[in-house]
């Protein structure tokens, strides 16, 4: 049932769809300041999901099929963006596993250290000791900080 709805929403041919899933990180293990990015585990499943269900192809193959009218029916993506190391140890391993390619797309600023100013908030707020972060010098108000959920708002 599940194919054959997913065959009407992506046909194959002309009038196919192509799906992207689009990842950042695959974390080792579970970060409580990150909830939403997968840790290996997680991505394992959502690959095991992806490959019973659609039919992965490189993003490059994707796209050539798309403009020749030749896609397959459900057809899918994977894409990386930025270029973090656990791409690399944490994702690329499941991906082999799993037989299926993934196109990366690399921050070249950052191969030799320094991080995104993202990642930056994000550590910032992690190692705050303090039950409040006090941002209003630089205009951005004051931010319970005390436990994991206040901390996860804070960094958003």
């Amino acid at each position: 049932m599940l194919t054959h709805v997913l065959n009407r929403i992506s046909p194959a041919g002309r009038r196919g769809r192509l799906s992207i899933l689009i990842f950042h990180r695959v974390l080792s293990r579970p970060d409580s300041l990150l909830p939403d990015v997968p840790d290996a585990v997680a991505f394992d499943r959502i690959m095991t999901w992806l490959k019973s269900w659609f039919n992965v192809i490189p993003l490059n193959r994707a796209v050539a099929l798309l403009a020749a009218g030749a896609v397959p029916e459900r057809a899918a993506a994977i894409t990386f963006d930025d270029g973090y190391a656990d791409n690399h140890d944490v994702a690329l391993p499941v991906l082999r596993r799993h037989g299926v390619c993934a196109t990366f797309f690399i921050a070249t600023a950052y191969l030799d250290g320094g991080r995104m100013w993202n990642d930056t908030v994000i550590e910032t707020v992690r190692s705050c000791k303090r039950p409040m972060l006090d941002l209003r010098e630089v205009g951005l108000g004051v931010h319970a900080a005390a436990t994991m959920v206040e901390r996860r708002v804070a960094a958003q």
